[in-house]
């Protein structure tokens, strides 16, 4: 292992821009033809997206005492009726797997039974009873080609952890895990590689997701894998951090940052933060496998109980792994005073050139998005929160190098030359929207008097 990284220190970053503002509406758009807009369905009741599988998008709309599913596509703005309409009601859980079919779970002999049903509605049973309803654990894989799950064996709150293929309709089993190792959640637990080749499961175990067999266990505490699936990058486990007790659950408090190439099965330290600053996790990639970002956290006091409710986000880092440099940025985001401050939601454009980020707490926040190159920023208050679907919570990143983001009932472009431009500005309440994969087109929701209008914008 060697530490490969000089450190070039950016003492201070200014906060500049509309702070509240609207921008100008532009004159022109590279990626997404403003002027070609349509109606694509209006929905009477309760709408809830909740899947979301590439240019594909699953909403279930209430339609009177029943609901009903559709399929849209983002990229065309095309709406179908989904299959899932037909089978929902003689299921207690049910997730689709990208567009093959549709993972369920079904009481059957007191027992809680899974399976694959095809499109096409063949059906493969991939475990006879995994457990109580209560303890349903299942995570599919970014491509839809196999789904881990757990099942309750025979020993106490002991769960096996299995990989199914539903292409070869074999299963595999990774480990066991006793039922506190859920506390924050199986998604949290369960970790899969963008090309679905390798899983992570607690941080640490790297499992081979077509044979099953153990590929490494990694000194972590936190590990994020690169969009590419050839790296991970974890915050390492060692004796210059250490873990600390939060409210129903833990939290490391590192100093050093690695990355572990996948080939090579081998790591290297990257970066090292320096004084009375540490690491707790939130590794952000971008540039493919080039960037990395996560925040420089003073925490004070950590022996009173609410220690974790007044931490100083004093510094984002930006390390960029080909030119071996990192950059600091001081922020100061301090909520040591117990007002929950916090900096978070750290995300990059697609190529990297652009970093962006959230600072408030639960009565209001502010999206910031800085050049990474010249660390010129701009900061936003009022951005409205977006869908949970793939971390877009406040942004979304498409195209070739622009962010897009919500404010003013508007949707607001962004370029690396921090320059705005309005896309489209609702005349009734604009809820949502989805990029589309290409960056060509986007899916609107607005809402006016309990009616959801879809629209769509692009080629």
């Amino acid at each position: 292992m060697k530490k490969v990284f000089a450190v070039m220190i950016v003492l201070m970053l200014v906060f500049s821009g509309c702070s509240g503002g609207t921008p100008d509406s532009g004159t022109e758009n590279e990626e997404i033809n403003i002027k070609n807009e349509r109606l694509v369905k209006e929905f009477a009741g309760t709408v809830n997206i909740f899947h979301r599988f590439f240019d594909n998008l699953l909403l279930s709309a209430e339609e009177g005492d029943n609901f009903k599913y559709y399929d849209i596509d983002i990229g065309t703005g095309q709406v179908r009726e989904s299959e899932l309409t037909d089978i929902a009601d003689r299921y207690f859980y049910y997730e689709p797997i990208g567009n093959k079919g549709f993972i369920v779970v079904e009481d059957s002999n007191y027992k809680s039974t899974m399976k694959f049903i095809e499109k096409g509605g063949a059906e493969h049973i991939i475990a006879e009873d995994i457990g109580p309803p209560d303890a349903i654990n299942i995570s599919i894989s970014p491509k839809a080609v196999s789904v881990a799950y757990t099942s309750l064996l025979e020993e106490d709150a002991i769960y096996g952890i299995y990989i199914y293929n539903t292409e070869t309709s074999k299963n595999k089993k990774l480990m066991n895990i006793k039922s506190d190792g859920f506390i924050e959640g199986f998604h949290y637990l369960v970790n899969w590689s963008p090309d679905e080749n390798n899983i992570i499961i607690n941080d640490k175990y790297i499992y081979d997701a077509i044979s099953g067999t153990k590929k490494e266990e990694l000194k972590s505490a936190y590990s994020q894998w690169s969009p590419t699936g050839s790296k991970i990058a974890f915050i390492l486990e060692d004796e210059s951090g250490q873990w600390l007790d939060a409210e129903g659950y833990r939290i490391f408090q590192g100093k050093k940052v690695c990355v572990y190439d996948i080939s090579r099965g081998t790591y290297n330290e990257v970066f090292e933060i320096a004084g009375d600053e540490y690491i707790f996790g939130d590794i952000a990639w971008g540039g493919e496998d080039r960037y990395l970002a996560f925040s420089g956290i003073k925490a004070g006091d950590t022996d009173i109980p609410d220690w974790y409710m007044k931490l100083n986000f004093s510094s984002v880092y930006i390390v960029d792994l080909e030119e071996n440099i990192s950059k600091r940025l001081e922020t100061n985001v301090d909520g040591s005073d117990g007002t929950m401050i916090e900096l978070g939601n750290i995300k990059f454009s697609n190529q990297g050139n652009l970093l962006s980020f959230t600072v408030g707490n639960y009565e209001k926040s502010s999206l910031h998005i800085v050049n990474t190159g010249t660390l010129e920023a701009k900061s936003f208050e009022n951005v409205e929160y977006l869908h949970w679907i793939e971390g877009e919570y406040y942004l979304i990143s498409a195209g070739r190098d622009a962010m897009y983001f919500c404010m003013d009932n508007s949707i607001i472009r962004i370029d690396e030359r921090l320059q705005e431009e309005i896309i489209y500005t609702s005349e009734a309440r604009l809820d949502d929207y989805f990029m589309s994969g290409d960056g060509t087109g986007i899916l609107i929701f607005e809402l006016q008097e309990d009616v959801h209008t879809a629209r769509y914008i692009g080629e």
